[in-house]
């Protein structure tokens, strides 16, 4: 696509700046042109530092809050106060490494390579050999580690900790004048590192502050402001680097009040932010790069931004606010019973500003935040939630009335986000409910960077328990690279051995990517279903297409049915990623027990293919540079493409189900019996469904003799429609197939009358 009139004029200008810098970036006058025109001192807010979030109470005691309410947090951030006198700092998911005291802040921690002090755009930041792993070199110098000190000293007033953070910051200022060094190669880094100095100046506005140290701050994120503005992600990346950008802005020409440049760097972060939220959220509320990692970031940008424009009086409109709920719908709905969002795409580790101390997949905290800012109480996991974050961001006061109230559960429970192409299944909102997130939808916005080839791939949690997971993205740089974003590397149907799309850097993907996945739900009282279709290796010009349905009793088991399609097939696999909490011990040739790390069940699963399963391990990365052991199965499935799953948790006392196979009838029929009755499958098999007269043919029929709420005996059946699967000569067929196929029959036999249940078909608002 060719750039458009605009985007030429941008990267000109920035092109030019560049060149300019460079030519008189030895001339002392030049450095001086872009500091302060006025003393230091009086660029901050009257009093130091402006409010930076809705809370009225005063840091320390929202500390006090905290330590008292939430002594997990507390700990935490002891532990990393400590650590870091030591020189040592846990960064993004690697260990706690060793980057002295102070730091040295253009070295890579774990390679040890310095980076070069130059021009920050004469730095290849992605060449390895260079800078190292430029991610975790910039997450040391965002400084966001200095909070735990912040948040100790506050408790115990103890000189140490302050002085660690004053003298990490003077050695960083002299260490990194403006526009020398890779710390300034990134504008979304300045932002963040901005925001960090902010919320330190903020929180220890009572501290003894060097007047000196304070007036250096001042002056130096006065030039990140100037170069965050000169250099917008606008073209570069115009996703979470642009916003995150937008927001720094409007933070620094918050408590920069009185730079001259202020209101105009509050103005350029609220219009950016204010244009791009609908560009970047689709209409159902998924983030546009279809990465759950990144639509957590934007949830939280924007849920900052109307804090803090709600705590200084700036307007904003009311579409940023339902938008922005949209986002929380979809983060609370895809959410665990833990409170545990599945990693969907890339996941670069990092967070906006780590306030609790927990990890980034841990939504709990940032849902009640935004329970209480939103007013929406149905967003709340439990009364459980940690309170921490939501007292820094909305108040002790506002928190709490909050969570005296009791939990609203949400109205809906299953739902596809059409949209964005995310559908969840799950028994309900109890700490004890399954839920399933399938990925079926466009592989991404831009040039697909942070997408994986995860088309119709599947996450599972049984209650508190992460069964089937995501591996992962462990790097953003080498081979590992792709290994992780790969197809083998996710839950779905691998054909041929190859990815469905493939590769092109890391970054990038091969031309012809097709529309990825599509897919339709259907939902009623008793069960839940879903149906996609996926296209795969349109590039080679053999293309393949991939039929998943699964199909789920609500409280009971999964069945999951995969059926590919491609000329001249090998073969394939179907993999299914355990937590790596979890052991596998092979029960039968075609069936596994699985238990949690005390011993416990947690449940059965039976596959059907073309061999036994196996079981292998492999790493897992559960937040960038984190590398986990853990047991993944494995069903090889021969030319025909087909294989059956089927999971079945175990029982309410902790006994585990077995499944065994009835020849005694015309078709094989799978059995077993759970706390949800007793169970017969019939696959694979091409027969009429008789009942109630309805002339379907299927090839996945599911009977179940229960007992209902009213402790009478019901026969429940339920059948999906057979699939004649065809690859279309384009995307655009995809959704006649589905409109097609995409079925569900669900019926209940009470006095010896089948009567048809009701099912619908549930969408995102």
């Amino acid at each position: 696509m060719r750039p458009s009139f605009d985007e030429l004029r941008v990267r000109g200008a920035q092109a030019l700046h560049v060149r300019v810098e460079r030519l008189l970036d030895h001339l002392s006058h030049f450095r001086q042109q872009l500091s302060p025109t006025c003393p230091a001192t009086t660029l901050l807010f009257e009093g130091g530092v402006a409010p930076l979030s809705g809370a009225s109470e005063e840091p320390q005691t929202i500390a006090r809050a905290i330590a008292r309410l939430d002594p997990e947090t507390h700990g935490r951030l002891a532990e990393q106060s400590d650590a870091a006198e030591r020189g040592m700092v846990k960064l993004l998911g690697y260990e706690p490494v060793s980057v002295g005291n102070p730091p040295r802040w253009h070295r890579e921690p774990i390679s040890g390579i310095e980076a070069p002090r130059c021009h920050w755009s004469r730095i290849d930041y992605l060449d390895t050999a260079v800078v190292g792993d430029h991610k975790l070199l910039w997450e040391l110098n965002r400084h966001q580690y200095l909070l735990a000190p912040a948040f100790c000293w506050l408790l115990d007033r103890e000189a140490r900790r302050f002085e660690l953070i004053q003298s990490h910051l003077t050695s960083w200022l002299n260490d990194n004048p403006p526009r020398t060094g890779v710390n300034w190669a990134s504008s979304l880094e300045l932002a963040y590192r901005a925001i960090a100095w902010g919320w330190l100046l903020w929180m220890l506005r009572d501290a003894p502050w060097r007047p000196e140290l304070q007036g250096r701050l001042a002056m130096s994120v006065q030039a990140h402001a100037l170069q965050i503005e000169r250099y917008l992600s606008t073209y570069f990346s115009p996703n979470t680097h642009l916003t995150g950008e937008a927001l720094g802005l409007f933070y620094i020409g918050t408590w920069l009040s009185r730079s001259p440049h202020s209101h105009r760097w509050r103005a350029k972060g609220a219009g950016i932010l204010e244009s791009a939220i609908t560009r970047q959220v689709t209409a159902d509320g998924v983030y546009f790069e279809m990465a759950s990692q990144y639509h957590r970031y934007t949830a939280e940008i924007y849920l900052r931004y109307l804090l803090l424009a709600g705590a200084t009086g700036w307007p904003v409109p009311a579409t940023v606010r339902e938008r922005l709920a949209k986002l929380f719908v979809v983060m609370r709905s895809v959410a665990s019973a833990g409170g545990l969002i599945p990693l969907l795409g890339d996941d670069d580790g990092g967070l906006l500003l780590p306030q609790d101390a927990r990890a980034p997949d841990d939504a709990r905290a940032l849902l009640l935040a935004a329970a209480v800012a939103l007013r929406r109480p149905e967003l709340t996991l439990s009364v459980e939630s940690p309170p921490s974050y939501a007292y820094w961001l909305c108040g002790i006061e506002e928190t709490d009335r909050f969570r005296d109230r009791s939990i609203e559960r949400p109205h809906w429970s299953d739902i596809y986000f059409a949209n964005g192409g995310l559908a969840v299944l799950r028994d309900g909102w109890e700490s004890t409910a399954a839920v399933s997130v399938i990925d079926a939808g466009p592989h991404g916005a831009l040039s697909y960077g942070h997408s994986h080839a995860d088309a119709l791939a599947m996450t599972l949690a049984l209650g508190p328990t992460e069964f089937f997971i995501d591996r992962g993205t462990l790097t953003y740089t080498g081979p590992e690279r792709d290994e992780f974003r790969e197809t083998g590397s996710h839950n779905t149907l691998e054909i041929d051995g190859t990815s469905a799309v493939f590769p092109a850097g890391p970054f990038k993907w091969q031309r012809g990517i097709p529309a990825r996945a599509e897919g339709v739900v259907f939902s009623s009282s008793e069960f839940s279903s879903f149906f996609g279709l996926a296209m795969g290796h349109v590039t080679g010009g053999r293309t393949s297409a991939h039929c998943r349905r699964v199909l789920h009793q609500k409280g009971g088991a999964w069945i999951v049915h995969d059926r590919g399609l491609r000329e001249a097939t090998r073969g394939g696999v179907v993999r299914w990623q355990l937590g790596p909490q979890l052991t596998a011990t092979a029960l039968t040739p075609q069936s596994v027990t699985v238990r949690d790390r005390t011993g416990a069940g947690v449940a059965t699963v039976w596959l059907r293919g073309a061999a036994g399963i196996r079981i292998v391990t492999r790493e897992v990365s559960l937040r960038l540079g984190d590398r986990t052991p853990a047991q993944c199965l494995e069903l090889g499935v021969d030319s025909s493409l087909e294989a059956l799953t089927i999971i079945v948790p175990a029982r309410r006392d902790g006994s585990l189900v077995s499944l065994s196979v009835d020849m005694q009838r015309d078709e094989p029929h799978i059995v077993w019996s759970d706390d949800a009755g007793e169970h017969r499958l019939i696959a694979g098999v091409h027969q009429y469904l008789e009942a109630a007269n309805l002339d379907h043919r299927v090839d996945l029929l599911w009977r179940t003799d229960c007992w209902g709420a009213d402790n009478i005996g019901r026969v429940l059946l339920v059948a999906m429609p057979t699939v004649l699967l065809r690859v279309p000569a384009d995307a655009g067929a995809v959704t006649d197939v589905l409109e097609q196929s995409g079925r569900m029959i669900a019926l209940e036999n009470r006095d010896g009358r089948w009567m048809p249940l009701n099912v619908v078909q549930p969408r995102s608002s």
